[in-house]
């Protein structure tokens, strides 16, 4: 896996090659930066919110020091969250680039998001895999 940064703070260039999507879930996992979230929604409802609050939940769970970032309860705009959205582009032999998806917080849907997650296929089970990177800056 290789990122870069762009001037916004967003991570911009950060690829995954496909046979080390197992190693990298695992490695996620092992540092409890992964999480399973179950949301219930209507499919146009927006869920921004309930995606945070499990954020702040999981990072609250394992002391994550996440001060810089602002990940907190009291964030009530997507756009002001410290955290994005990654969809997958297209697959190259370098891998397969995760790109900040332009959708703003009353677009991330139920539908939408079915739709940002069939980019990235998980190898190890049938649930889908949501990528989220975070902001330098707010």
């Amino acid at each position: 896996m290789s990122f870069s940064d762009d001037d916004t703070g967003i991570r911009t260039n950060i690829r995954i090659c496909a046979t080390k999507i197992s190693d990298f879930m695992e490695r996620l996992e092992l540092y409890n930066l992964s999480l399973d979230i179950t949301i219930s929604a209507k499919l146009d409802e927006p869920v921004w919110k309930i995606i945070h609050q499990h954020l702040v939940d999981h990072s609250r769970l394992h002391n994550f020091d996440l001060t810089p970032y602002n990940l907190s309860d009291s964030v009530n705009q997507y756009e002001k969250s410290p955290w994005v959205i990654l969809v997958g582009g297209n697959a190259l032999d370098m891998g397969q680039k995760l790109n900040a998806s332009p959708l703003v917080g009353y677009e991330l849907t139920l539908d939408a998001l079915g739709k940002i997650v069939s980019k990235v296929k998980n190898p190890l089970n049938a649930t889908p895999l949501l990528f989220v990177g975070t902001c330098t800056s707010t």
